[in-house]
């Protein structure tokens, strides 16, 4: 029971630490995100501490009284088929069955949105209200396709005499959204 229990810990610790979500696992196994989440995070480690020093059915026994949501009969009958079931369970194979809609629309966008604007591309200026006191700021910006012309570049010269880079999207005619890194240009 012991290896049985530490097994399971380990598939789960590994499938979380390689981006699989909880509810993702509790699905794939059959089983209530709450109830699998419960025997992770309270459940297992109790056990594993109390049975240390006290029988093994005596400290599952223990570790169970801590949690109201798992039950010994169901953990115990469906043990071997969970453990099975995590085994047939790959992260990798988790992602590519199932994408991320968002990026993966972001990068369609970008890619349709390089292909139709080639003709914006040039330098432009921003005015905006600044944040930080009462006044108007003028920042630079440069339009440029990426090297391989698969998306757009953005480019600007923030108030700060900071550059900062970020892509382009083009959403419609009348919308152009820049997102920008926040993080330091390397040098």
């Amino acid at each position: 029971m012991m290896n049985d229990f530490s097994e399971l810990y380990k598939r789960i610790e590994y499938l979380r630490n390689n981006g699989t979500k909880m509810k993702e696992i509790a699905d794939w196994v059959g089983m209530a995100p709450s109830v699998l989440s419960s025997l992770y995070t309270t459940v297992l480690p109790a056990y594993f501490e109390s049975a240390k020093t006290m029988p093994q059915e005596e400290a599952l026994d223990q570790a169970l009284s801590l949690v109201n949501n798992v039950s010994k009969r169901k953990l115990l009958s469906g043990l071997e088929n969970t453990l099975n079931r995590l085994d047939e369970l790959e992260p990798a194979a988790l992602h590519t069955q199932k994408g991320i809609p968002f990026i993966e629309s972001l990068n369609e966008e970008l890619s349709l949105s390089a292909r139709k604007t080639t003709n914006i591309c040039g330098l432009y200026t921003s005015y905006s209200l600044s944040s930080s006191s009462d006044c108007l700021k003028c920042e630079p910006y440069i339009i440029t396709l990426s090297d391989n012309k698969d998306h757009i570049r953005i480019g600007r010269l923030n108030a700060y005499d900071e550059v900062q880079w970020g892509i382009g999207v083009n959403g419609d005619p009348q919308n152009f959204y820049c997102m920008f890194s926040e993080n330091p240009v390397p040098r």
